[in-house]
């Protein structure tokens, strides 16, 4: 299995195993990603899915980003140098810096 297959599943343990009272609780990101490790850990342990440290990684890096963030949109937001960012309902967007001309976000959300 794949470090993605491996993200997936610990995605839906998250939200199928996760109370909103546990949610609420969850105010900074240390608790956050000891959360993600904790489910990350268990899925690994029983599907039998064997991933490398930097894979491990990863896949909470991803998790905590679409869970906890705005997912591939996050990096955008927190660029100083964009200046805008355009959403379209068909999951597309578009970004600006000071002064610049519009372009295409290559990500898909």
């Amino acid at each position: 299995m794949t470090s993605d297959q491996a993200r997936e599943r610990a995605e839906m343990a998250f939200l199928a195993e996760t109370r909103p009272d546990r949610l609420r609780e969850l105010i900074d990101e240390a608790d956050q990603r000891t959360l993600l490790r904790e489910i990350t850990d268990y899925v690994l342990t029983t599907t039998g899915i064997r991933l490398s440290r930097t894979d491990y990684l990863q896949v909470i890096s991803a998790l905590h980003a679409l869970l906890f963030r705005l997912g591939v949109l996050d990096p955008y937001l927190h660029d100083p140098a964009i200046s805008d960012l355009a959403l379209d309902g068909s999951g597309s967007a578009s970004a600006r810096t000071f002064g610049e001309a519009w372009r295409d976000v290559p990500e898909r959300f």
